[in-house]
């Protein structure tokens, strides 16, 4: 199972271009993290890998089929996106709301399987109590745990997660991220994830594609793409790693 982005360009209505070419692949049990500055296109990218945007050059395809000749339903099966935060769904209970993730699956019914697979991802994500809260009264992490949640619920072959730990604590931080590396390797997904924090890409990351003004301008291991020197280039910001994992800042 792969996933392959090649020479994708695009622009809003006809306007300056915003991405230039970018590529990137990914294959089975991968995560890989997508870094760099605000406004440097990583929210747009991924919305064109999830066919949201559509580039007027290049392709994204999966397992070798372009996606944009599999139907909407079907990509719902391959493909889970996981935006930033949504202000939809308001007045819709938590379990409701997951269950929309089951959408690609459900002929006729919502059947107890559902039901009961909905509920085992609140349970291993501590959000149980919160099943038949409101989604618009949640505090913003846990409408971020919610939206995720949805995601494991729609149970895709690839994860498309854009910044999935903006708004939590480092303990929920830590957990969601262990638990999507842990989804990549057992279950052997895809999981392409827009990132902010340079440590959690470096530590959980199979590859890191950093971004700088709609281009990719390093696709390697971390170890590789993260370096002092790409980072100073793209950043403007001095950074030791320390035991190839932990990225400080220095004077």
């Amino acid at each position: 199972m792969n996933l392959t982005v090649s020479d994708i360009h695009f622009s809003y209505n006809g306007g300056t271009e915003v991405l230039h070419g970018v590529s990137l692949c990914a294959n089975a049990g991968e995560l890989v993290s997508i870094v760099g500055p605000n406004g440097c296109g990583k929210t747009t990218f991924i919305k064109c890998i999830n066919r949201i945007h559509k580039p007027y050059k290049g392709s994204v395809s999966f397992d070798g089929v372009e996606i944009g000749s599999i139907k909407r339903g079907e990509l719902a099966k391959i493909a889970g996106y996981v935006p930033q935060m949504s202000g939809g769904s308001i007045g819709i209970n938590v379990i409701d709301m997951l269950l929309m993730g089951r959408k690609p699956y459900i002929t006729w019914r919502i059947k107890e399987s559902d039901i009961c697979g909905a509920i085992d991802v609140l349970k291993k994500l501590n959000m149980e109590e919160l099943t038949n809260v409101p989604y618009s009264n949640l505090s913003g992490g846990q409408k971020q745990k919610a939206l995720f949640a949805r995601a494991l619920v729609q149970d895709p072959q690839v994860f498309i997660l854009d910044e999935p730990t903006s708004f939590l604590d480092i303990k929920n931080q830590l957990e969601i991220m262990s638990m999507i590396h842990n989804i990549a390797k057992t279950q052997k997904k895809i999981v392409i994830i827009v990132l902010h924090d340079l440590n959690l890409a470096m530590r959980y990351s199979d590859k890191a594609a950093l971004m700088y003004q709609g281009n990719i301008v390093s696709f390697d291991v971390p170890g590789v793409a993260l370096t002092p020197r790409n980072i100073k280039d793209v950043y403007g910001v001095n950074i030791k790693i320390i035991d190839k994992k932990y990225i400080i800042i220095i004077e």
